[in-house]
């Protein structure tokens, strides 16, 4: 079975868990804070995931880092995928977790990147545009890329909406090589 499918099939169980359990709320953030320390702490990543480390001392260092910080539910689940051998997948448990939660919600995670920090009138208006094509609410997850020169580009799922102009000079470039372009 692909990895893809072996974290879809965990992700679910744990999202029917916190459903039934109804800590829906509670697990989603747990989650949300996990996967923030695994992608911010390079240590604790390459702990977890080194097959050096042994299965106990994962166990202490899960302890030590998210004791009392997560609800019960979500730790016991941390440690069920350790106990199963999934640690290298625990990642992207997590991230499909995430997606399939919002999915659930009808949220579109869409990743901005633009070349300059815009400001929230800006981010507002943005996501108001967003919303309107996509349908769903929308959460924004800017990021800042200078070499797109202005403008912004947009992804969500397989979509990716280039208002770059880094794009258009390219796509006049194009124009210019194939001679399409006519100059009044």
């Amino acid at each position: 079975m692909s990895d893809f499918n072996v974290s879809t099939r965990y992700a679910k169980a744990l999202l029917a868990l916190a459903t039934e359990t109804k800590q829906f709320d509670t697990v989603s953030a747990d989650v949300e804070y996990v996967l923030g320390c695994f992608m911010s702490v390079k240590e604790l990543k390459v702990a977890i995931l080194s097959p050096v480390v042994k299965q106990e001392k994962k166990f202490q260092i899960l302890e030590a880092v998210f004791n009392n910080k997560i609800s019960e539910r979500t730790f016991e689940f941390l440690k069920f995928v350790l106990k199963k051998n999934r640690e290298t997948l625990l990642i992207n448990i997590l991230k499909r977790f995430v997606e399939l939660k919002n999915t659930q919600m009808g949220i579109a995670d869409i990743k901005i990147k633009v070349a300059f920090d815009i400001n929230d009138e800006q981010k507002s208006k943005l996501k108001s545009k967003l919303e309107s094509i996509t349908g769903k609410k929308v959460s924004l997850n800017v990021k800042i890329d200078e070499s797109i020169i202005g403008g912004f580009i947009a992804k969500h799922e397989d979509t990716i909406y280039d208002a770059s102009v880094k794009h258009s000079l390219e796509l006049l470039k194009k124009k210019f090589i194939q001679g399409d372009f006519v100059l009044n």
